[in-house]
C-alpha cells in the first residue's frame, strides 16, 4: 500500500495523525460554457469561467491506541482553517486554493470504526506556485512573461508619492500614492498595508497579465521609489 504526504492548514496530515492512502485523483480543468446565437442562426460557444475542481483523499489512522485524540486534532485541522494552500509531496512546486471542506455525515464515527475517512477538496479550478507568494521588485519597462494557462490577476504594491500612470502593455491606469499603496485585481481592491481600502485612489481598470509577455511601464507627477508585484499565474 502507498502512502503519500499533503499539507493543509500549516500542517501536514502526519502531524495530526493520519496517513494519506493511495494515489491522488487530481482534478482537470473544465470550462463554463456560455452558448450565444448569431444573426443567422448559428450557435456558439464560449468560455465564461471555469469550474471548481474536488480533490478526494482517503486518510487512516496512523496510531489506533490514541483514535479519540486523532479524531478531535484531525476536525479542528479541516474546521478551523487559517492556511487554505493545499500542497501534496509528489507536486510540492505548487499549490492548490481550497475553498471548502466536504465531509461525511459519519466522518467521526467511520474514522473511529473503521480507522479510515474520506474527505473532498473543494478547490480553485487551477493550481498555483509557491515561488510566486513572494513578491518581486520590478523596473520601469520590464518584460513579464505569464507562462500560466490563462490571463493572470497581480498584485501591484507601489511605494512613492504623487500620481502615478501605470500601464500593461495597452491598458493605462492612474493612482494616487500617498506612502504606498496596493493594487489587487484578484479582489479588485486598493488599500494600504494597514488595510484601509483606497478604491477612489484609483482609476481605470484592474489591470492583467495576458498570456506571453507584458510590459510593465509608468510615468508620474510624483515620485516612484519601489514597484513590487506577485504575478498570481495560474496553471493546470
Amino acid at each position: 500500500m502507498k502512502y503519500g504526504t499533503l499539507w493543509f492548514n500549516n500542517k501536514s496530515n502526519r502531524d495530526v495523525g493520519v496517513k494519506v492512502k493511495g494515489i491522488i485523483n487530481y482534478p482537470l480543468v473544465t470550462p463554463i460554457y456560455e452558448t450565444y446565437e448569431v444573426a443567422d442562426g448559428t450557435t456558439y460557444r464560449k468560455i465564461i469561467g471555469y469550474n471548481e475542481g474536488s480533490i478526494p483523499v482517503t486518510f487512516n489512522i496512523m496510531d489506533h491506541k490514541h483514535i479519540r485524540k486523532i479524531v478531535s486534532s484531525m476536525n479542528e485541522w479541516l474546521i478551523d482553517i487559517k492556511d487554505n494552500k493545499l500542497i501534496f509531496a509528489d507536486d510540492k512546486e505548487f499549490y492548490y486554493i481550497v475553498k471548502s471542506i466536504e465531509l461525511d455525515s459519519e466522518f467521526s464515527r467511520t474514522l473511529q470504526d473503521l480507522g479510515e475517512c474520506q474527505v473532498n477538496f473543494i478547490v480553485e479550478p487551477f493550481r498555483r506556485k509557491l515561488s510566486e507568494l513572494n513578491p518581486i521588485p520590478i523596473s520601469n519597462g520590464m518584460i513579464i512573461h505569464n507562462d500560466g494557462a490563462i490571463a493572470a490577476k497581480p498584485i501591484i504594491r507601489i511605494e512613492g508619492e504623487g500620481a502615478i500612470t501605470l500601464n500593461v502593455n495597452n491598458e493605462t491606469i492612474k493612482v494616487n500614492v500617498s506612502k504606498h499603496i496596493t493594487i489587487d485585481s484578484e479582489k479588485k481592491l486598493c488599500y494600504r498595508d494597514d488595510g484601509t481600502y483606497q478604491n477612489t485612489s484609483l482609476s481605470g481598470e484592474y489591470p492583467t497579465l495576458e498570456k506571453g509577455e507584458n510590459k510593465i511601464t509608468w510615468g508620474t507627477g510624483g515620485t516612484v521609489k519601489k514597484i513590487t508585484i506577485m504575478t498570481n499565474r495560474r496553471y493546470f
